[in-house]
């Protein structure tokens, strides 16, 4: 289990889970709180193409997760497998994957989507020191897959 802080502006938003059909809208009415989002002991900010991690450390994490670019993100963290490199995750990730992955997939963390110029206060545990890599496989909206 992990907790979140987000503030939620009026508008319609959908919880999903992993079965089909499984939105469920929730409507959030009235005037915008004007609240913010605490600070954490980590930030990682997601832009288009790249992400900027500051203070993260072996544990539970309270991370500022903010989406500074246009398009939908959200935070994969996976630490190296062992004698892997950041390059060898750019490679795998580029094309047809062959062996397994460089990262430990069974110690990552993740957060939510976010749409551009959201933030949330979320806890991530990260439980190994080490590198880490931070990736995002949300589509752009061009390329997005239309049902």
């Amino acid at each position: 289990s992990a907790s979140v802080i987000q503030v939620l502006h009026p508008g319609t938003y959908y919880a999903v889970g992993e079965a089909p059909d499984s939105g469920v809208p929730i409507t959030i009415e009235g005037e915008d709180s004007g609240d913010e989002i605490p600070e954490g002991t980590a930030t990682v900010t997601a832009e288009d193409y790249s992400f900027e991690a500051e203070g993260l450390k072996k544990g539970v994490n309270e991370v500022l997760f903010e989406n500074a670019g246009e398009q939908p993100h959200h935070l994969l963290a996976f630490p190296l497998a062992e004698g892997k490199t950041i390059a060898d995750v750019r490679e795998f990730a580029s094309g047809p994957s062959q062996g397994p992955p460089p990262v430990d997939e069974a110690a990552g963390a993740e957060t939510a989507i976010l749409e551009g110029g959201d933030s949330q206060l979320v806890q991530l545990e990260l439980t190994k020191s080490g590198t880490y890599a931070l990736l995002c496989f949300i589509s752009d909206r061009a390329t997005w897959p239309r049902g």
